[in-house]
């Protein structure tokens, strides 16, 4: 089946607006304009008129109109509009469709010339029947994964329930989503329609490409209906560098479209290169190690043996950056280490070699013995015995230390101290669905960071006994797959993205407080 491309004429805007001095002193005028007459009349019937003229109450311009206004049912030819003092006028260009109501949107495109003030969701409302259709859909549009609302969404109605509609087809009826991810369709026809909405990068109001965000509903539905849709992004089939830059001086990066274990990079350019293990899969860091020949180092990066792609990168200031030095970061907050951890130390660059016998250990003034977990690369795991309200210092003597670039550490102390176990708080949850399946429990701190992490199936029990103090979330993800993970939707497949489950409100752990929820996952 052949795309509908649609023909769109760019909006005339042509402004003649008298230059009109505001007065100087007193509060600002935060009046918008309004519509004071209307030829013909708004929510006229019987209208078989080319041009419509309104009269607002004050001067007006026109702002960023070809975003803001939305005509239903879909024109494939936009109207000419232009703006003359306090008049504007539109003069139709494509043919009106029979014993039809037509809603022109504006949106926040009508200001007026002095304070820019909007004649926000103005309305002109007419029909080529004897009738004004009066019924509505309403809704709102969610991401799918964290249930922000979503912005500037074209929401789009279908006569056709096909499932190719959006693929191929213009819509009948469109609306879009303010900041709080709302949309209201008005003055529709008595029918049921096909919903899908967008995030129409190109503007050409059809489903055509891989980056495209999308949501839909997969039954039709009927007037006087308010509907929740979920958003998602479909996982391309097809894998491809998303994009590839020096991170750092002698650091590169190659972004993937989506995780690959089969994955080779080949440089065309160095052989001195050095790969570092990275926790995703769809992201490829290398090191330089020598000052490189050229200015730019080639990639090609094949997936199963098949060329996917070849990449240049330029290299910058390498042989200077490469004499500074590494330095060191840790998993401390606020120079504490958290019960039941370990001290992490990461370098900002590759190191060669260690010497454990350069690195000391004290608890006051007394050395304790500890182990060393090096992963050959960048990080580094310290393990003691850790008591509870004791204070620590790590010493680095000089040449513990050597990056692959030789640099050589001096001498370093890093003090730290542990909490009492009575500065954390405790969680007894109890999670129950009436469902036989696999499920994913999350544990997120204030930053939407994962804390804990559990799999169950249908019912389970947990008990955490030292979680810092602070406000949590409770998620739960419904894992149909059963492959410990979050998954995307299908739109052609007719797949909706694994379901989220959000604990209502906010879990308010404190120090020396243990909480006990039981929580019934709503199916």
């Amino acid at each position: 089946m052949k795309k509908r491309i649609p023909y769109l004429v760019v909006l005339g805007i042509f402004f003649s607006c008298a230059q009109v001095s505001s007065p100087t002193g007193g509060p600002r005028d935060e009046t918008p304009p309004r519509d004071s007459v209307c030829s013909p009349k708004n929510n006229s019937t019987s209208f078989n008129e080319k041009e419509i003229e309104i009269r607002f109450t004050e001067y007006i311009n026109l702002k960023e109109l070809s975003t803001q206004l939305i005509i239903s049912p879909f024109s494939k030819i936009l109207p000419e509009v232009t703006v003359k003092g306090k008049t504007l006028r539109i003069i139709i260009k494509d043919t009106l469709q029979e014993n039809t109501t037509y809603v022109y949107h504006f949106g926040k495109s009508i200001v007026d010339i002095t304070e820019g003030n909007a004649a926000e969701n103005f309305n002109y409302v007419f029909s080529t029947g004897n009738t004004i259709d009066t019924s509505k859909i309403s809704g709102k549009v969610l991401n799918s994964f964290t249930f922000q609302p979503e912005e500037d969404f074209m929401v789009m109605l279908y006569t056709s329930h096909n499932d190719s509609a959006p693929l191929t087809l213009l819509p009948n009826y469109i609306a879009k989503t303010n900041k709080e991810g709302n949309f209201l369709f008005t003055n529709l026809k008595m029918d049921r329609y096909k919903i899908f909405a967008i995030k129409d990068n190109n503007r050409n109001y059809l489903f055509d490409l891989p980056d495209e965000i999308i949501a839909y509903n997969t039954n039709p539905i009927a007037p006087d209906t308010h509907i929740t849709l979920l958003s998602f992004k479909e996982d391309s089939e097809k894998q491809f560098v998303k994009k590839s830059s020096e991170l750092q001086s002698g650091k590169f990066g190659i972004f993937l479209n989506k995780p690959s274990e089969k994955i080779e990079v080949k440089s065309l350019d160095a052989n001195d290169l050095m790969k570092e293990n990275y926790p995703s899969s769809d992201t490829i860091i290398y090191w330089l190690k020598n000052k490189p020949l050229t200015e730019k180092l080639r990639f090609v990066i094949t997936d199963s043996d098949s060329i996917i792609d070849t990449v240049a990168i330029r290299v910058s200031n390498f042989e200077k950056t490469s004499k500074e030095k590494t330095s060191l970061s840790y998993n401390l907050q606020n120079a504490n280490l958290n019960l039941g951890e370990n001290i992490k130390v990461t370098f900002s660059r590759p190191i060669e070699t260690l010497n454990d016998s350069l690195l000391k250990l004290y608890c006051d003034s007394t050395p304790i013995p500890f182990k060393l977990n090096f992963d050959g690369f960048r990080k580094l795991v310290l393990e003691a015995n850790w008591e509870e309200n004791k204070n620590y210092s790590l010493h680095f003597l000089p040449s513990f230390f050597a990056d692959v670039y030789a640099y050589k550490n001096d001498s370093l102390t890093i003090k730290f101290k542990t909490h009492e176990k009575k500065f954390y708080g405790s969680l007894q949850l109890k999670i129950k669905s009436n469902k036989n399946q696999s499920y994913i429990f999350q544990l997120l701190n204030e930053k939407e960071e994962v804390q804990k992490q559990e799999v169950f199936i249908q019912t389970s029990a947990f008990n955490y006994a030292q979680i810092i103090p602070g406000k949590y979330k409770l998620r739960v993800i419904e894992d149909a797959n059963q492959n410990g993970k979050w998954d995307t939707g299908k739109y052609i497949k007719n797949i909706q993205p694994e379901k989220v489950i959000v604990y209502t409100g906010t879990l308010n752990i404190r120090s020396n407080w243990e909480q006990e929820i039981e929580w019934l996952l709503e199916e």
